[in-house]
């Protein structure tokens, strides 16, 4: 099932072939995005955000969040995180030369450095963890990037999408490490309070999330990979029933114990009373208001 809020057409695509490019990418290849409902250009700058369809600049065009072409066409159906854990890989490149593997998945930070000089590009990626990669850039525009990775068989050709944009405010990205610090797995046990903060996070993951497909006013909403004891719906939210809660989000706590005491607090914080904006028909603006009271009141 897909969420369609805002049809975006794409008039033109910047294709940049690193077997035969031209850099900078010229105006006239630029992607021009209308929303159709008011028959209008988007002015993306108002939400803090930089249309990636409009730059010249091959680094920035790679700054922003990548999803695994094939994994995303098998998640974007999902409307809210179910029992199985889906597979979902991806990179999110930033500016500031940080970096995150898999952000919708275990979600590996690091730096990358890009490799421009010559010809074929190339990036390296040195993880937290210790491991390091290197792959090739085969190929780019605002909205697909292809990687040349190694892996025992071998050189493959994996493609990955994009939104084409990102926040001026790096930190304002829902994938941006800083955002995401709550689904770093602790190294011993923790207060109530701890995990309290955790569980908060949690909550504020969200509403940068929620915010980002508002902002970007996103065609379809992928919960795929994120770890979450909640189920979205529209108008609705409510919790996972306590044997189907996903590992990915157990795992973002020291033990299943701790994970648990979390699990309570969110239910005791559904069961507060919250208002739903009148008037209001999306729903992602509807789950994004209550989402901010819950916030409020953990």
């Amino acid at each position: 099932m897909k969420i369609t809020l805002v049809h975006i057409c794409a008039l033109v695509l910047v294709v940049v072939s690193f077997t035969n490019c031209q850099m900078p990418i010229k105006s006239k290849d630029v992607v021009e995005r209308r929303d159709t409902n008011a028959g209008m250009l988007i002015n993306f700058k108002k939400y803090g955000l930089v249309d990636l369809a409009e730059s010249h600049q091959f680094r920035e065009i790679l700054c922003q969040s990548w999803d695994n072409k094939e994994d995303y066409e098998d998640g974007k159906e999902q409307v809210s995180p179910t029992v199985i854990d889906i597979v979902s890989r991806g990179y999110s490149f930033f500016s500031d030369g940080t970096a995150v593997k898999n952000p919708r998945g275990e979600f590996n930070t690091g730096t990358w450095t890009l490799n421009d000089l010559k010809k074929p590009y190339s990036i390296d990626l040195k993880l937290s963890n210790g491991q390091r990669e290197s792959f090739q850039v085969a190929a780019l525009k605002p909205f697909a990037l292809t990687l040349n990775l190694n892996n025992d068989q071998g050189k493959k050709l994996v493609e990955f999408v994009g939104p084409g944009l990102h926040y001026r405010d790096e930190s304002s990205d829902p994938f941006h490490p800083s955002q995401n610090k709550w689904r770093q797995r602790p190294v011993s046990l923790e207060t109530e309070t701890m995990i309290s903060a955790r569980l908060k996070g949690c909550l504020h993951f969200f509403i940068r999330f929620y915010q980002h497909n508002i902002d970007a006013l996103s065609q379809t909403v992928n919960f795929a990979g994120l770890p979450s004891c909640f189920r979205w719906y529209a108008g609705g939210i409510f919790l996972f029933k306590e044997k189907d809660i996903p590992a990915a989000w157990i795992n973002c706590f020291y033990n299943r114990v701790q994970a648990m005491k979390a699990y309570r607090m969110a239910d005791e914080l559904l069961s507060k009373k919250y208002t739903w904006p009148k008037g209001e028909t999306n729903w992602l603006k509807q789950n994004l208001y209550v989402l901010k009271q819950m916030e409020g009141k953990l």
